[in-house]
């Protein structure tokens, strides 16, 4: 005896199967095209305007990969980070504006012509320790070391006196600074390629003779390179000077005092 088969139902058994192995490789890209001139032969996935947040997800491992022509260009972590195999163009068209966002304050952002880095498009802010013309070892004291030299058309130093204690007299500035040797020299710039030093003559002072004198001008760093707060002189000049100046009026005084005596002398003759 033949049994008798139903087709239409096996059609549509055939039919749902298909969709569901379709499903499973393709995302329905609701609002937009598959393919064609709206897309330039490209695909969209995503929702309608009122529709849920689209999400790309990897359960497997936890981790998605873009790519280009067969090549890795982004990868997102099990972890968040996002790892870059080429170049990245920000805001691109954009004429001005935050580039770069962190915790929704502008971290990068530029003024059409110039980027800036700082907070919240304000001013520049680095937090930690600056390094320009050559990376210095973490460990040094410098907020900002600059490797070569640098040009300023304007400079403040904090002075004010709620910020000092322990303020004194300067002791013996012109006689210290009798001590002191002024020197002209040129920078080993053929040995310390990679300090960037000036060319040509320099004029200050030998940082080892002036630890002798004053020690609170010199400093060493851990790699035992000394340095000179040549700022710390001019508050030792100043005193000189004036020290000097009171030496020279002092001895104006006897000069004019001898003066009169010899000019007395002469009219009592």
């Amino acid at each position: 005896m033949k049994r008798k088969i139903k087709i239409l139902p096996l059609l549509v058994f055939g039919l749902l199967c298909s969709t569901l192995a379709i499903a499973q490789h393709t995302i329905p890209a609701t609002g937009g095209n598959a393919s064609g001139s709206g897309l330039q032969d490209g695909a969209v996935i995503g929702t309608t305007p009122t529709g849920s947040p689209l999400w790309i997800c990897n359960y497997e491992n936890g981790n998605i990969h873009f790519g280009t022509n067969n090549a890795r260009r982004m990868d997102i972590g099990a972890d968040g980070r996002i790892t870059m195999n080429g170049l990245l163009s920000i805001n691109q068209g954009v004429s001005e504006g935050g580039a770069l966002f962190v915790n929704d304050s502008e971290a990068l952002w530029w003024n059409g012509t110039y980027f800036s880095w700082g907070y919240g498009a304000t001013w520049n802010y680095f937090a930690d320790r600056v390094s320009i013309g050559r990376a210095v070892d973490p460990t040094s004291s410098y907020m900002l070391y600059v490797q070569g030299n640098a040009y300023s058309t304007g400079s403040w130093n904090t002075s004010d006196a709620r910020l000092k204690k322990n303020i004194s007299e300067i002791d013996n500035p012109l006689g210290k600074l009798m001590k002191t040797r002024g020197t002209i020299f040129e920078f080993r710039t053929d040995e310390y390629e990679d300090y960037n030093f000036a060319e040509g003559t320099q004029f200050g002072f030998i940082a080892q003779e002036l630890e002798h004198i004053f020690p609170e001008l010199v400093n060493t760093d851990n790699k035992g390179y000394k340095s000179v707060n040549y700022n710390g002189m001019t508050p030792i000049l100043v005193e000189a000077i004036k020290e000097q100046q009171r030496q020279i009026e002092s001895q104006q005084k006897e000069i004019d005092e001898l003066k009169a005596l010899v000019n007395n002398l002469i009219a009592n003759q």
